[in-house]
């Protein structure tokens, strides 16, 4: 019973989430293969920023679902279409931006919405979170590589690929069924709203913590392709070895959230989290400063320290959000996190300013810490007040 439970949340976390990763990278490659570099920024844009409103709506619909397996279903539904859409658009701005704004709408049901509806499928929050971290990860690994791969055939073709995974993802969705329903109640599921899941947010104290801090992270991380690029420039190192160093990361990440799938005892979650960030933080400073060799290994260092962040955060969502609360409550984090990236990437996009440098690793790093210790601050700031742990 607990097999076929891991391999159904392994097949969704992973399946639905190679689009979202791989959409923006397949967008420049075949800008740049076709020439025209100036479509990426705003398409990229399009389908990135308006999840900080498209978020919270929908997670707030998935609180008042009654199956919201088949949301997501639908989502990745309409995401398959989508990327079927921007394969036949030979980059025609029109159909491009409505292949985007269509992924604008699905990627937080698709992150953040999903991992709340897994939540929902056992008691066990540690094993739950684990093992859809661990999908998560498998996706950030594959979508670059398979993206990159099919690219250089055929641009186009790499978008009919990604329909194939957003399809297999609603498959399964679609016929997936659950016993029970842990993330609603009989008297609040009604009309749960997005103010509700935001009160829930700052009433507790852990939940603040988790959200403020990843938020504050995402900020450095949205640009760290950009920092990567710069800082091999600076050692006159073509620029296939950022992707090199980002491959690094993801095959860390996967080992470290894997890892947490072997371990029955785990710390509290706002403090696994606020310690991921504090290490990756520490580590890209560390990366700034090392030769090429050595950036391998601490790239790989960085990535064992992203996995086990993935895994506290879905953990410190899952228990300390009411369970009727608890889809809004992941996708205003993700929405949250996924507006910060797309703010972050312009702003290190400004300090690198296409030159060899360091700075950027270093910005994201200091940013890092920054988030860890005001995550600490608020945890043990007596002026607000944790929810008990909920395991309904």
């Amino acid at each position: 019973m607990i097999l076929p439970l891991r391999i159904r949340i392994l097949m969704a976390s992973t399946t639905a989430r190679v689009q979202p990763e791989a959409t923006a990278l397949a967008l420049v490659l075949w800008a740049a293969s076709a020439g025209r570099t100036e479509i990426a920024a705003p398409l990229i844009a399009a389908s990135t920023l308006p999840q900080l409103f498209t978020g919270p709506v929908l997670g707030s619909a998935l609180d008042r679902a009654r199956n919201p397996e088949r949301w997501v279903a639908g989502c990745a539904t309409l995401a398959t279409a989508g990327c079927v859409v921007l394969a036949v658009s030979d980059l025609q701005l029109a159909p491009a931006l409505l292949a985007a704004v269509i992924f604008s709408v699905c990627t937080p049901v698709l992150t953040g919405g999903l991992s709340s509806v897994i939540m929902g499928w056992s008691d066990d929050h540690s094993m739950l979170a684990a093992w859809d971290g661990t999908g998560y990860n498998i996706a950030g690994l594959l979508a670059p590589a398979v993206v990159t791969a099919v690219a250089a055939w055929r641009p186009p073709a790499a978008f009919m690929l990604l329909a194939v995974f957003t399809f297999l993802a609603a498959a399964q969705l679609a016929t997936t069924r659950t016993a029970r329903r842990t993330n609603q109640t009989p008297d609040t599921a009604a009309r749960p709203g997005i103010l509700d899941a935001a009160r829930s947010i700052g009433r507790s104290r852990a939940l603040l913590a988790v959200t403020v801090s990843t938020t504050m992270f995402s900020l450095g991380l949205g640009g760290l392709e950009l920092a990567l690029v710069a800082a091999v420039d600076a050692y006159q190192l073509p620029p296939e070895r950022a992707g090199v160093a980002a491959t690094s990361i993801a095959i860390g990440a996967l080992a470290g959230s894997l890892a947490l799938t072997r371990t029955r005892r785990r710390p509290e979650p706002v403090s696994m989290t606020l310690a991921a960030i504090m290490a990756s933080g520490a580590l890209l400073m560390l990366l700034s400063g090392v030769g090429w060799p050595i950036m391998i290994p601490v790239a790989v260092a960085i990535g064992m320290a992203d996995g086990p962040l993935l895994v506290a955060t879905y953990r410190a969502r899952s228990d300390y959000a009411p369970a009727h609360l608890r889809s809004g409550v992941f996708t205003l984090g993700a929405s949250a996190k996924l507006g910060a990236s797309s703010i972050g990437a312009l702003l290190l996009g400004a300090i690198v300013a296409d030159r060899p440098t360091m700075l950027g690793l270093l910005a994201i790093g200091g940013v890092g810490i920054l988030a860890a210790c005001t995550g600490m601050l608020i945890n043990h700031s007596p002026s607000s007040r944790s929810l008990p742990t909920d395991h309904t």
